[in-house]
């Protein structure tokens, strides 16, 4: 059963259109030559096109895998630059992108692409390594043992130990050196020190006019030095250097703390040992895990590097320009709007005395769309896919009407509500 309906009023919009906007905020770099407006423009979508070649890497003449990804940010730019609205001025996204991709392959290259050969290598070293660790283990109680068997020797525990804590002694340490001079008639040989055998230095120099004896000690005095031979004598010097220490030394005790403090290490390094064996069964699928991580920090560089080229998710016109080149833009401004006009949507209120249904066919005409006499009178066809009643205003609907496009009438056409001139049948 048909009903016939008037207008309140209704409008002619686009069936489908996108305002467009970056993903984040920058600079417009540059505005693609399709961006003029009226334009048509196809839709192209990097999720469907390109995401999922973002991991292949590059290969060698030979075919063999480089551990270079290929999608760095010159193939992606060469990629998306002939099908991008707008670019956004984006040289530090290139930058670190290839900056990360280098990194990925040094990582490849120096071990991910010997992980067979090093997942055996790595069995046969922790082997040989743990087998050294326990037999340094039992070295480092061989030695204690040693040494606490000689204190068991002797009288005396632990808690009574047979050589208590004591002062180190005193340490004296005499050198003798090489000659240093001579002692002749007309000299007079000195002695430096302080007065005990063997201490200081003997050293000669040449007197005055009169000659007087040299001197040297003996037993601590000094005596008058004679020496009826002519013939020059050597004089040598020796030095003496005392050191005394006021470090409390306990032998025994200092054995069980170098003991304890040696066992402590060497668990560590046995623990640490043991606790990567349990990975030794899983290291290749460690190491896939490792790679494919750092493969999805690159990705993300990646996608941020895309999201910098703006393309239509939809065929249509382009309708709107907001944004030229060298204007910033937040991620929340449009810069661009495309509407596919292959079919319109008629949306606005109508009084109707019955109920209208989503689904309900829908026939809209216009006589004299323009009001003149050569106007077009354009018959549209769809069905209604939004229907709500107006509060207060019974029989009155707020309405969409899913339509057929049709080339006389403009997007944003309003009806003229009048019905000699505008009707509306709906079932």
């Amino acid at each position: 059963m048909e009903i016939h309906a008037r207008i309140m009023s209704l409008k002619v919009r686009a069936a489908r259109s996108a305002e467009l906007s970056f993903a984040g905020a920058g600079i417009v770099e540059s505005i693609g030559p399709q961006c003029t407006l009226g334009a048509k423009i196809l839709t192209y979508s990097p999720r469907a096109n390109l995401y999922s070649r973002l991991s292949e890497i590059e290969t060698d003449t030979s075919g063999k895998p480089t551990g270079r990804l290929v999608f760095g940010s010159e193939r992606i730019r060469s990629e998306l630059l002939p099908r991008a609205l707008m670019v956004l001025n984006s040289e530090s996204q290139a930058t670190e992108l290839d900056e990360a991709i280098l990194a990925r392959q040094n990582e490849y290259l120096s071990q991910y692409c010997h992980i067979n050969e090093m997942e055996q290598e790595f069995k046969d070293t922790y082997k040989a390594k743990l087998e050294k660790l326990n037999l340094l283990q039992g070295l480092i109680d061989q030695h204690y043992s040693e040494i606490e068997g000689a204190y068991q020797k002797e009288t005396g525990s632990i808690d009574d130990p047979a050589h208590p804590p004591t002062m180190r002694p005193t340490t004296i340490a005499t050198v003798k050196l090489a000659a240093v001079g001579t002692t002749e008639s007309g000299q007079i040989q000195d002695f430096d020190g302080d007065g005990l055998p063997g201490h200081g230095i003997y050293y000669t120099h040449k007197i005055n006019q009169s000659a007087r004896p040299a001197l040297l000690t003996t037993r601590g005095e000094w005596e008058a030095y004679s020496d009826s031979n002519p013939i020059p004598k050597l004089v040598s010097q020796q030095m003496t250097s005392i050191v005394q220490s006021d470090h409390i030394a306990h032998p025994r005790v200092e054995n069980h703390m170098r003991h304890e403090r040696l066992g402590l290490d060497i668990l560590d390094e046995i623990l640490a040992e043991r606790s990567f064996a349990k990975r030794i069964p899983h290291l290749s699928r460690i190491w896939e895990n490792e790679l494919k991580a750092i493969d999805l920090s690159v990705r993300k560089l990646q996608l941020a590097y895309i999201d910098t080229f703006l393309c239509s998710p939809i065929d249509g016109l382009l309708t709107a320009v907001y944004k030229q080149a060298g204007e910033s833009t937040r991620s929340t401004d449009p810069v661009a709007r495309v509407e596919d006009q292959t079919r319109f949507i008629l949306s606005g209120q109508i009084q109707c005395g019955s109920a209208i249904i989503v689904g309900q066919k829908v026939k809209v005409k216009t006589t004299r769309a323009f009001g003149t006499h050569d106007s077009p009178s354009p018959e549209l066809n769809g069905k209604v896919i939004l229907t709500r009643g107006l509060d207060g205003d019974v029989g009155k609907w707020t309405v969409a009407f899913d339509v057929e496009a049709n080339s006389a009438l403009p997007i944003d056409y309003s009806f003229e509500p009048n019905p000699a001139y505008t009707t509306i049948t709906i079932g």
